[in-house]
């Protein structure tokens, strides 16, 4: 399987990311499969924050994106829109702390930010 991205998203963000050498079907793991392997290598990589945003930005609906999984996506993106609906923006950040979500046990100077745009900050 090929990752396809657009030359905006792209960012060359993905040439950085751990898994760029790993067999994508590992990140689409069956249901009831374990998620904790590929969330490790997600929490350790620099650019965990890109890859979450370019998932929730495509509406990416399978796999692990951003050490994230469908679900954790999902329930973010249904906290988005209900926001959204009382004109209310609300930071991808806040959402995760919301949903106990975490994405990386690296420093946050070891990170790549998300863009600031859209709520990713």
């Amino acid at each position: 399987m090929v990752l396809m991205f657009s030359k905006i998203e792209a960012r060359n963000w993905c040439l950085r990311a751990q898994c760029i050498n790993l067999d994508t079907s590992e990140f689409y793991p069956g249901r009831g499969e374990s998620t904790v392997v590929i969330k490790t290598i997600c929490r350790g990589c620099p650019v965990v924050k890109p890859c979450l945003e370019f998932a929730m930005r495509n509406k990416e609906r399978f796999g692990i994106w951003g050490a994230t999984s469908e679900r954790e996506r999902r329930k973010m993106r249904s906290a988005q829109h209900r926001n959204a609906k009382k004109e209310i923006e609300v930071p991808i950040t806040q959402l995760m702390d919301k949903f106990g979500i975490h994405i990386s046990f690296l420093k946050e100077s070891e990170l790549e930010d998300f863009s600031g745009k859209d709520g990713y900050e």
